[in-house]
């Protein structure tokens, strides 16, 4: 199998991280990571390496178990964030959306 199968069975398989922004950052990390450790990403994955492949499963339990966690307490927060009028909010958030369309990996 190839780099660009074995890229493309890693993020197809992380598809449902990938609403996040920063999702495409995280598969590459993740790929890298694999690679340089000797593990080949891909269909094999699975059979080969289950301890590592069960292991990323049950971090993303864990890690949405935290975010549970963390917002539940934060209901009540995020209620009243909702309220705050339109025409206060947008000037806060611009900035930030400003900030993050700028971004780009070659200026890391």
């Amino acid at each position: 199998m190839n780099t660009t199968a074995a890229a493309v069975s890693v993020v197809e398989s992380q598809s449902a991280s990938s609403g996040f922004g920063l999702a495409w950052a995280v598969m590459a990390l993740l790929l890298g990571a694999l690679i340089v450790h000797g593990v080949a990403p891909g269909p094999t994955f699975i059979t080969k390496h289950p301890n590592v492949f069960w292991g990323v499963i049950a971090s993303m339990y864990v890690g949405n178990l935290m975010l549970l966690v963390l917002n539940l307490p934060l209901i009540g927060l995020w209620v009243k964030l909702l309220k705050v009028p339109y025409r206060i909010m947008m000037p806060l958030i611009k900035p930030i959306k400003r900030m993050f369309s700028r971004m780009s990996p070659f200026k890391i």
